[in-house]
Formats: C-alpha cells, structure tokens, sequence
C-alpha cells in the first residue's frame, strides 16, 4: 500500500487512499454505539 510520502517511480506520485489510513483516528468515528461485539 503506498504511503502519504512515497515517490512514484515515473515521477507520478502513486496512489494513496487516506480514507484506508489505519493511523488516522478521524476513519473510526462512523460506528454506532449500538453495535454488538462478538467473541469467537
């Protein structure tokens, strides 16, 4: 997966997807507070 500061390598930047950034708190803040959590 590239990463916010990696360098193409024809000098296009590559793509990057911050809405996949694990890292980045503000992509946990859609879940309901409603949810059941399940141990296997």
């Amino acid at each position: 997966m590239p990463m916010p500061g990696d360098k193409g390598e024809n000098g296009n930047a590559p793509l990057y997807d911050g809405s996949k950034d694990a890292n980045n708190p503000e992509n946990f803040t859609d879940f309901t507070d409603d949810e059941e959590i399940v141990r296997i």
